[in-house]
């Protein structure tokens, strides 16, 4: 899994607003309706941090890059099929940090799809929660939308006569 000779790039999208699709409608959470998400959830890792919030935003972005690009594995059928491209997942940050309701908004086929999945599921059982979103300063549930991006070493694309 992690040494497998190939390059996957993660791209990451906040989602802001509890959205229905990607951005657009309101959604109703089990216990209220929110328009605003004051401060968006965290990736845990740097909390302990004296850094400012936006400094602790960034770090918590790179802590997710990192568990992501660890735990994800890139599908034997999606390297021997040449197929490369972006999966797009949405999930819930519970108000208590827990990761629910993940969905599978974008799949490129070859495993991909199910492999994204897991990676965010993986994030239930880590050491630390997520710190959940805050509204009026209490904690929210927030709908969070991550694309992953699967894109083949040059190597392997030699090795499977990928164009």
């Amino acid at each position: 899994m992690k040494n497998i000779s190939f390059s996957i790039a993660l791209l990451f999208v906040f989602s802001f607003c509890i959205t229905g699709s990607l951005c657009g409608q309101n959604e109703v959470t089990e216990t209220k309706k929110v328009k605003v998400v004051e401060v968006m959830p965290r990736f845990p890792g740097c909390e302990n941090s004296r850094d400012s919030d936006k400094e602790k935003e960034r770090c918590a972005k790179n802590q997710m890059y990192k568990f992501v690009y660890k735990n994800l594995e890139y599908p034997k059928e999606a390297i021997a099929n040449c197929i490369e491209g972006n999966c797009v997942v949405q999930f819930f940050i519970t108000s208590e940090g827990d990761i629910s309701k993940i969905k599978l908004v974008r799949d490129i086929g070859g495993g991909c799809g199910e492999a994204s999945l897991k990676v965010i599921n993986q994030m239930n059982f880590m050491k630390e929660k997520w710190i959940p979103g805050l509204s009026g300063g209490e904690p929210i549930d927030v709908k969070y939308t991550l694309v992953i991006k699967f894109k083949s070493s040059p190597e392997l694309k030699r090795k499977y006569n990928c164009k």
